[in-house]
C-alpha cells in the first residue's frame, strides 16, 4: 500500500491520498474490528456467525477459539464454515472435533470435514465426495466440486 487510493467516478478514476495512520491508531482500529467480528461470531443469526468466523481467519488464534464452538453449531452453514476454517488455517488441535463431522447429517458439512482433515494430513476416505457430485441437490454438488478443487483434485 502506497498511501494512494483510486476512486472510480463516472467512468474515470480520481486519485486521492489515503489518510495516514500511526501504528497505534491502526492497531486500535484492528482490535475494534476484531471485537465486532468476535461479537458477530456469537450472534443469534447463523449467517452472522458464519460470516464472522470466515472473516476472523485473518486472526488465526481468535478464529480457532470461535471455530471450536462453531463445529458443534446447530446450523449446517456455520458447521461448514468452521470445518473449512480448520482446514484453511491448519488448526491441528481441532482435528478431533472435526472427525465426528464425517458423519454429519448434512453432506456439505461432511465434505468440509473431508477437506479439513485431509488438509491437516489425516487419512480420510475422499470417496463420499464422488457420490455428492451425483446428488440431485445443486448445493451438495457444488460443495463437493468446490472441496475437490480446494484439495487440488483436477477431476
Amino acid at each position: 500500500f502506497n498511501g494512494v487510493i483510486g476512486i472510480a467516478t463516472g467512468g474515470s478514476t480520481t486519485t486521492v491520498a489515503a489518510p495516514q495512520m500511526d501504528a497505534v491508531t491502526r492497531s486500535s482500529l484492528r482490535e475494534r474490528a476484531l471485537a465486532v467480528l468476535e461479537s458477530a461470531a456469537i450472534s443469534e443469526d447463523p449467517l452472522l456467525r458464519a460470516n464472522a468466523l470466515e472473516a476472523l481467519q485473518i486472526a488465526p488464534t481468535r478464529a480457532e477459539t470461535r471455530a471450536r464452538v462453531a463445529l458443534a453449531d446447530e446450523n449446517l452453514g456455520v458447521r461448514y464454515v468452521a470445518a473449512m476454517t480448520v482446514g484453511e488455517l491448519g488448526l491441528q488441535r481441532l482435528a478431533p472435533l472435526v472427525e465426528p463431522l464425517l458423519n454429519d447429517s448434512a453432506p456439505q458439512v461432511r465434505a468440509a470435514a473431508i477437506y479439513a482433515l485431509t488438509s491437516l494430513g489425516r487419512k480420510v476416505d475422499p470417496s463420499p465426495l464422488a457420490g455428492m457430485l451425483r446428488s440431485t441437490d445443486p448445493s451438495v454438488r457444488s460443495t463437493a466440486a468446490f472441496v475437490l478443487g480446494e484439495l487440488g483434485n483436477p477431476r
